[in-house]
């Protein structure tokens, strides 16, 4: 990440408002958990780019990473707003909701996950806690059974398997 961080900045000395580089500067910026940095960066060009979806994504990830919910879901709704078919988004949303506790909407961003991709495991793994806590323990299963073939977590197979043991 260092190596990359290096090119990236100066890439950004030749052109300093090249949405990629940019981009991918704030993207290296967090896998090294500077999030405050890649949030000065990304809002530098929204300013100039503020039609692009990954901007507002990976301003999201930046907030939920600082544990600013808030920010987080109103720059993820901006990226849904900009594609609405991304599975990603509505399962960052519904990581948001969950963090809020406000289940509900947690579980419609989760659903609209899963409309969009069916296969995506943790979005059936994090619908079926909500499940499991709101005591719907026959949808609970069915997502952990679903998610259970595409992941591979322990937290998942102790849930499930404490599930079938209470029915």
């Amino acid at each position: 990440w260092m190596d990359a961080l290096f090119y990236y900045y100066r890439g950004i000395q030749q052109k300093p408002n090249n949405l990629i580089v940019n981009l991918q500067l704030a993207k290296t910026l967090l896998n090294l958990n500077e999030y405050n940095d890649a949030i000065d960066i990304l809002d530098n060009i929204k300013n100039i780019y503020f039609n692009n979806y990954d901007i507002y994504y990976n301003l999201s990830i930046c907030y939920f990473k600082l544990s600013q919910f808030d920010l987080a879901i109103e720059r993820i709704n901006q990226a849904i707003l900009l594609n609405a078919e991304s599975a990603e988004a509505y399962f960052h949303l519904g990581l948001c909701y969950n963090n809020k506790n406000t289940y509900k909407q947690s579980l419609e961003s989760f659903k609209k996950a899963i409309k969009i991709n069916p296969y995506n495991g943790m979005a059936h793994f994090e619908l079926a806690k909500i499940y499991q806590l709101i005591l719907k323990n026959d949808l609970a299963i069915t997502h952990y059974n679903i998610a259970n073939k595409t992941i591979d977590n322990s937290d998942l197979n102790y849930k499930l398997g404490n599930l079938y043991y209470e029915n």
